[in-house]
């Protein structure tokens, strides 16, 4: 490190990737008749999101479920 050098550089270390997923619940009732499959595709999701957490431990995943509930 060089005197004047302000932080001492990191070598062969891999930057964690922060990634965010975004899953918007609709709890206006308009998704009613569709529930089960919304549920379904939901859960799939999730777990695709575990699996790309597995498949790529240098990227860190971040699930958000807000719900929504138009009147």
């Amino acid at each position: 490190m060089k005197k004047n050098d302000p932080m001492p550089k990191q070598q062969n270390k891999k930057e964690t990737k922060r990634v965010h997923n975004l899953i918007i619940v609709d709890e206006s009732g308009s998704m009613e008749v569709i529930r089960k499959q919304a549920f379904v595709g939901m859960n799939e999701t999730l777990q695709t999101v575990r699996k790309m957490q597995e498949k790529f431990p240098d990227q860190e995943q971040f699930i958000t479920l807000p719900r929504i509930k138009m009147l």
